[in-house]
């Protein structure tokens, strides 16, 4: 099963040039024979805090919220039927009742919405602006019969969180990472947070990030990557692509595991950094 991840430049709050990418991409990824589209966030909060007043931020968050399905995504949708291909996308503002959540979706060749998974820990600043945290529970995500597990933004901080995903039957990950740090090597971290979990189990990871650009510069990049427990495979950072892996090929993988490529003093610093914005959701407690 071939797997193609969309590496993109999108915009700040420009839905229509963002989903025109999108659709470019599912074109592209379809004639190469990929049978699942990944794709980051089109619009992540964390990269409005720092850009906007919280006022301006908590009217935003209100005019892109909205019930899953509901026309917010229609045009996903339609992107997955014209092109069939199944697609995954990182973060959904989703409108619950009188919550919000950021969730993941998978859309189906023929526009169904197979399931969804909200993400379970969240910043004081998601927080602030009426963000909830996700119950812990098995989605049950497949693509042709293969178990996809599902980590959001800083829910690749919770290895705990992965190996729940793993024994309810994961085969691979998908991990959606794309957020601006205040200090450190960003990429550096990202590319160790990935192959730890990768290695914790046993599991090939597919990290997708992207390029985010704001008035016309680029704001920050975080990397899109490919990573099987024996190390990054392929990787995307400054050039938009779409790379591809094939789940097969990871599966017979028969390099040694190389557990320096993991650095402990940038996994302890990311921790200590992250963990000053985010607080874990009550439910994630319990497991």
């Amino acid at each position: 099963m071939k797997v193609a991840v969309y590496h993109y430049r999108n915009k700040v709050l420009a839905r229509r040039y963002n989903t025109e990418k999108v659709n470019n991409a599912a074109d592209e990824a379809r004639r190469r024979d990929a049978v699942l589209l990944c794709i980051s966030p089109l619009m992540n909060i964390s990269d409005l805090i720092g850009i906007y007043q919280l006022n301006r931020i908590k009217a935003i968050v209100r005019s892109y919220a909205g019930r899953i399905p509901s026309n917010a995504i229609e045009s996903l949708v339609k992107i997955a039927e014209e092109h069939a291909i199944y697609i995954m996308i990182g973060g959904i503002l989703e409108r619950a009742g009188p919550k919000l959540f950021m969730t993941s979706l998978l859309i189906t060749p023929d526009g169904r919405i197979k399931g969804k998974v909200r993400k379970v820990t969240i910043s004081k600043e998601e927080a602030a602006l009426g963000l909830s945290p996700g119950r812990v529970q098995n989605s049950d995500l497949t693509v042709q019969k293969h178990g996809v597990g599902v980590l959001m933004d800083t829910d690749l901080l919770a290895p705990e969180y992965a190996k729940l995903q793993k024994a309810w039957g994961a085969e691979f990950f998908v991990a959606f990472f794309k957020r601006r740090l205040r200090r450190g090597d960003s990429h550096l971290l990202v590319r160790s947070l990935t192959l730890a979990r990768a290695i914790e189990t046993s599991s090939p990871v597919i990290l997708c990030g992207g390029i985010v650009e704001h008035h016309g510069e680029i704001f920050y990049t975080t990397p899109s990557l490919i990573v099987s427990p024996t190390g990054i495979k392929k990787e995307a950072i400054n050039e938009e692509k779409i790379i591809y892996w094939d789940l097969n090929d990871l599966y017979s993988d028969v390099d040694v595991v190389d557990l320096s490529n993991v650095s402990n003093k940038v996994l302890a610093e990311a921790y200590r950094e992250l963990a000053k914005i985010m607080k874990y959701g009550r439910q994630i407690s319990k497991y």
